[in-house]
């Protein structure tokens, strides 16, 4: 059997049918699809620059199809045409005569006329929004709100100071800005021609590194400060920290090509370390490199000549009291934890070079003792396992539990000696949730965590998540402590989203999804009282940060599962094409989401 050129149903790529295939897997898509019989499709270029061969009787058709289309193609049409009748000798061009097109035979007199065809179903127009989505106009939509508002009134509510909310704000822009946009201002070449391009882009970067949340604001590709940092280098900044954010955005955007990738970061992450700006810039740089080293398999000499250096720079930034500062020093012992272990080094060998380290340096007995809390946290369940509890072992479960005690007593001893701090507080919640302490000492830590740090999301996250069904919590708790979260209207902090991606999380379906994935997730989307935590969780936060497209592109996703495909046309048609932005892995897999919105059909469905 020749090879044929078809076209994917779904995203419309042009696909080689293998020969003998009766069904066909798009490569680019996934959707699996029948393939066409033979007189179903054209035959598309070979590849080679010619058409490849089509039957007289099919290029007849296309001729036939009237003076519109004969108008749109007149030439090529007649050219196809006659070379497809001419006699394989004949060398010249000339008239043609061509066969008449064969008759369909009359049906038997008495036979029923044929049914019309049935309609096409119209596409699904774009929902209407809310003015209040927490006083929706729909009925069963307003019911599911009074419900939710019930099971949210049965527990405490989560601790809101604005007035300091607003000031760990101001500390950590003002920290990020001081480190970034101020510095270039004492130690930058503040006279150079680009020299207003570099601050603008710095201060779009301390704004976005600024914000604390878990629930990421920007990636550096589609981040606002990503175009500001293109246009001072395109005009000749050489300033090293435009130059290693710019390289950041670029290798995340996979604008460098890979086998420019260790050579670059050598280059930007040298001009870093050989400049005035802080430390605290600095370690970061270093580190990247480190996990570029160990990805591309550098020299062991090299590795640890810049390894030497990140110890050198965490022993310095760790001796800084400043709570922005040592905020900064924990979350690089995380990191670098993960980067030793995936070097091959253990959890515990890890931790303890980061705790001599941050002895040796000074740092402050609380940020010591948070640390050490989260690694035992880590290592807790490193014993236990990650499966259903009926596959831990006798001894696994021993660890589990001896590990956790120690967790409890270093952060609770973390907690007492700087209770404005939220680490311990938090990290808290997880052991209360581990070890099955009561409700109220579960809760008694989160309001601490939430007292010091009223945007704390990953406290809203660890709660939500210990009152599912699954460890001590109800449905009722679960969905009314969900709720609290999208009533606060927090969106600083985007504690709406630590309610909704916990509920998504519990629900987790398949990427690509497939039809049967989604009949099997659509009873748990859309029950009215989860959907409308979704619903409103996306609304409030698009609504204020309009820039994050990420959120209208799940708010989509979750509305197809859930059946709600006037949603999902309303939130993609905000998205349009911007995939990466809007959260899509590529633009098929934005364009599966846009055909099942608009159809209400999932993909392969």
């Amino acid at each position: 059997m020749p090879t044929r050129k078809i076209r994917c149903p779904e995203c419309d790529v042009r696909l080689v049918q293998p020969p003998g295939a009766e069904a066909i897997e798009c490569p680019r898509c996934e959707h699996i699809f029948s393939a066409p019989d033979d007189r179903d499709e054209d035959e598309e270029d070979d590849g080679a620059g010619a058409p490849a061969a089509r039957s007289p009787f099919r290029a007849l058709l296309f001729v036939g199809l009237g003076t519109a289309a004969l108008g749109a193609a007149a030439a090529g049409a007649l050219v196809l045409v006659r070379s497809l009748t001419r006699e394989p000798d004949q060398g010249a061009v000339g008239p043609v005569a061509v066969a008449p097109l064969p008759q369909k035979p009359a049906p038997p007199v008495g036979t029923p006329a044929p049914p019309p065809p049935l309609p096409q179903a119209p596409a699904i127009a774009p929902a209407a929004d809310d003015a209040d989505p927490f006083r929706p106009a729909d009925p069963v939509a307003a019911a599911a709100v009074a419900e939710l508002d019930r099971y949210a009134a049965e527990g405490p509510a989560i601790p809101q100071d604005e007035a300091r909310a607003k000031a760990l704000r101001t500390a950590h822009l003002e920290w990020c800005r001081d480190t970034t946009e101020l510095a270039f201002g004492r130690v930058g070449r503040a006279d150079a021609p680009w020299a207003a391009k570099a601050r603008t882009a710095l201060a779009l970067r301390a704004k976005e590194m600024a914000i604390r949340s878990p629930f990421a604001s920007h990636s550096p590709e589609d981040a606002p400060s990503a175009a500001a940092l293109a246009a001072a280098v395109a005009d000749g900044c050489d300033d090293p920290l435009v130059q290693y954010f710019h390289l950041q955005a670029q290798r995340a955007a996979g604008a460098v090509p890979p086998d420019r990738v260790l050579a670059e970061a050598r280059r930007v992450t040298q001009l870093v370390w050989d400049s005035r700006y802080a430390d605290a810039r600095k370690i970061h740089a270093v580190h990247n490199l480190l996990a570029q080293f160990h990805e591309h398999r550098a020299p062991a000499d090299e590795i640890a000549t810049w390894d030497k250096r990140f110890w050198e720079l965490l022993t310095k930034v760790s001796a800084d009291p400043d709570p922005v500062n040592q905020d900064n020093v924990i979350e690089l012992t995380t990191l670098r934890e993960r980067q030793s272990m995936s070097a091959g080094r253990s959890r515990q060998k890890a931790h303890e070079e980061i705790a001599a380290c941050l002895k040796k340096g000074g740092a402050p007995e609380a940020t010591q003792l948070a640390v050490r809390g989260a690694f035992l946290i880590r290592y807790a369940w490193d014993a236990r396992g990650y499966g259903y509890a009926n596959t831990v072992t006798p001894d696994g479960w021993r660890q589990f539990s001896e590990r956790l005690a120690e967790a409890e007593e270093a952060l609770t001893a973390a907690h007492e000696r700087d209770p404005n701090r939220p680490h311990a507080a938090t990290s808290m919640l997880t052991v209360c949730m581990g070890r099955g302490h009561p409700r109220d000492e579960m809760e008694r830590w989160f309001e601490r965590a939430m007292r010091a740090d009223p945007d704390n999301a990953q406290a809203c996250a660890t709660k939500v998540e210990s009152l599912h069904p699954k460890w001590q919590g109800s449905q009722e708790e679960y969905l009314g402590f969900a709720w609290q979260c999208v009533r606060t209207r927090n969106v600083n902090g985007l504690l709406p989203l630590a309610a909704v991606s916990n509920l998504t999380a519990n629900m987790p379906v398949p990427e690509p999804v497939l039809a049967a994935a989604a009949a099997q997730a659509r009873p748990q989307y859309s029950q009215p009282l989860v959907w409308r935590v979704l619903d409103t969780g996306y609304t409030v936060v698009r609504r204020e940060r309009p820039e994050l497209l990420w959120v209208r592109g799940s708010h989509a996703r979750a509305a197809c599962l859930a059946g709600q495909h006037g949603v999902a046309v309303r939130e993609l048609n905000a998205v349009g094409d911007d995939f990466s932005g809007g959260g899509f892995r590529s633009p098929a897999a934005l364009a599966r989401y846009r055909t099942w919105a608009r159809t209400g059909r999932p993909p392969g469905g």
